[in-house]
This record gives C-alpha cells, sequence and structure tokens, in this order.
C-alpha cells in the first residue's frame, strides 16, 4: 500500500493487531520477491521479512537481509550495510539448521560491514564472536580471513614509539 500522507499510515498501522502487522508485512515481503528487480527492492524487502520474524522461517528472513546487505555495500551504504547484517543475526540465531561456520561467515561480512562503516569496537566484538566459533570447529580460513578485516583497522591506530635508553 502507498499513502499520500505518512500520517494516515502511521494511523493505519497503529490501529492494526499486531499478528495483522506481522501477516501484512510478510505478504508485503513476499510479493516484493516476485518481482523480477528484485535487487531494487532488497531494502524493502528485508524489512517487510525481518519486521515478520514472528511467523517463522528465519532462514528467508535471513537471506533477505544478507542481499540487502549485499546491494548496500555495493552502493557504499556501509551503515545500512551493517543494520541488514545486524537483522540477519537475529533471524539465523533462531534457524535451528545454521552450521557454525554458517554463523561464523555471516559473522565476518557482518564485522567487515562494521569495520567500513567506521564502528571499530563494534568490529572487534563482532570478530571476536567469528573467531571463537572459527576456532572451536578448525576454519583455519575464517580464522584468517578475521585478521585481514581486524589488520586495518590496528593499523590506523597511532604508532608509539619506544623509550629510547640513554646511556
Amino acid at each position: 500500500y502507498r499513502f499520500q500522507h505518512a500520517l494516515v499510515r502511521t494511523i493505519l498501522y497503529d490501529d492494526a493487531k499486531p499478528t495483522e502487522r506481522v501477516a501484512t508485512h510478510r505478504r508485503a515481503a513476499e510479493l516484493l520477491s516476485k518481482f523480477a528487480d528484485r535487487e531494487h527492492h532488497a531494502s524493502e524487502i528485508a524489512i517487510h521479512y525481518y519486521r515478520s520474524l514472528a511467523v517463522g522461517n528465519p532462514g528467508a528472513v535471513t537471506e533477505a537481509c544478507v542481499r540487502a546487505a549485499h546491494v548496500a555495500e555495493r552502493a557504499h551504504a556501509f551503515q545500512d550495510a551493517t543494520m541488514f547484517y545486524q537483522w540477519a543475526l537475529e533471524a539465523q540465531a533462531l534457524d535451528l539448521s545454521v552450521t557454525p561456520r554458517k554463523r561464523a561467515e555471516l559473522l565476518l561480512s557482518t564485522g567487515r560491514a562494521q569495520r567500513w562503516a567506521g564502528r571499530e569496537e563494534e568490529t572487534r566484538h563482532t570478530l571476536k564472536l567469528a573467531i571463537g566459533l572459527a576456532s572451536n570447529d578448525g576454519h583455519g580460513d575464517v580464522l584468517v580471513r578475521a585478521a585481514r578485516i581486524l589488520r586495518p583497522t590496528h593499523a590506523m591506530r597511532p604508532w608509539r614509539r619506544p623509550a629510547s635508553r640513554s646511556g
């Protein structure tokens, strides 16, 4: 639905029962997903899927959010990409079929977007989670990729010259 005035949309949205809102978001996500130019609507699809996460199918929500994050990254909208990746992580946490490797991969993508968005502390926290998963399951390639994302973050810190000894 498209409304001429945001106030009308807000009133109608607030008056709807929560279950109706969730179901409407899921229907909107599924309809938008059928368009040929899904890439163009990736953020809208992700928003609707995320708002309908309570309905279930966390795999579809994760997939839509990751697709929107990739589109945002290509547009250098790293703040948006970070948000979409975080939504994907929330949805993925509800999916019992997700392997630790898939979780670590999504954490790496999130950390990379956070790094490019300038969120240094969040980057380190996210990548620590990825490193923990990779270490426990023996995924050396994930460890290397995490280090490559972290390295530039630490390399940008001011370098301190060691104190020299005077004789």
